[in-house]
């Protein structure tokens, strides 16, 4: 026969052990008087306002990724009577705030306004928080793709700037003979600039409205592509939309910078073809 010390240490080793998953799993398996299809329960502990801690006990229905990880640890939602319970306790039930969703964030300043006059009329003890001083990381985040895109513009402005000046000069070193033909025909150095400079406009317009032209219609496309995307947070898909034909003054505030850099890109050509000298432009080859 064994002794029990031996019976003792063969049941230990048949026991599932506590850091094994399979034996977790194994120890919460249902009784054998419950229901298999019964919706798990979860004791969730908390403090109430007093500081007193607070047990309520609540069926969970589902679990939803968050989109992010700090949330999927500790966001729970739940009944808000269950909630004041949790938080409350015993004592009297109350609200620490209400959300309210806008289908377009252009209303913001509007409903706030709107809110603070009715909180003044009502003296309410409330007040208006709107999404950006509750979430500072959307405000960093846009601050920095707001830097991204203006780097971005300023290398295309640089880019434009160079093209320009290279088309430019290459159009004065293969006129020089055409601008000593009107010059000796009485044109004035400053006429001369001026139309290199008028063509340098009418280059950098051209090239504006077929570049708007074509972003314009690249993004008819992609939104009605249907694309989707996950952005940053988010669980869920999000439609893919470029907002191009939604704000025609950044269109039109595009097409003018590009335009007068193609003017200032002019200038330093137009000055060296109004330096020539008549004689030297007429006998150029």
């Amino acid at each position: 026969m064994r002794d029990l010390g031996t019976a003792q240490a063969d049941a230990a080793k048949s026991a599932p052990r506590r850091d094994d998953v399979v034996g977790l799993a194994q120890l919460d398996a249902p009784a054998a008087g419950q229901r298999k299809d019964a919706a798990p329960r979860l004791e969730l502990l908390a403090a109430t306002v007093g500081g007193a801690p607070n047990v309520v006990s609540f069926a969970v229905a589902g679990a939803e990724p968050q989109g992010v990880r700090e949330l999927d640890d500790n966001y729970i939602a739940m009944h808000l009577g269950l909630a004041q319970q949790l938080v409350y306790g015993r004592g009297e039930h109350k609200v620490t705030g209400i959300v309210l969703q806008l289908h377009r964030s252009e209303d913001v300043p509007f409903v706030r306004a709107r809110l603070g006059q009715i909180i003044a009329a009502n003296h309410l003890d409330l007040e208006v928080r709107d999404f950006r001083e509750l979430s500072p990381f959307y405000v960093q985040v846009m601050a920095m793709f707001g830097s991204i895109f203006i780097f971005i513009s300023l290398v295309m402005g640089v880019i434009v700037l160079f093209a320009v000046v290279n088309t430019m000069t290459m159009n004065v070193m293969e006129r020089t003979n055409e601008i000593g033909t009107i010059r000796a025909m009485g044109v004035r150095r400053g006429g001369v600039r001026m139309q290199f400079i008028l063509e340098g406009a009418l280059i950098g317009a051209i090239g504006a409205t077929v570049g708007a032209l074509l972003a314009i219609g690249i993004a008819m496309l992609v939104n009605g592509a249907g694309l989707t995307w996950m952005p940053p947070g988010n669980s869920s898909p999000s439609p893919f939309q470029v907002d191009v034909v939604t704000h025609p003054l950044m269109v039109l505030a595009t097409w003018i910078a590009l335009t007068l850099v193609a003017v200032a890109a002019a200038v330093l050509p137009a000055n060296r073809a109004a330096r020539l000298s008549v004689v030297d432009a007429l006998r150029h080859v």
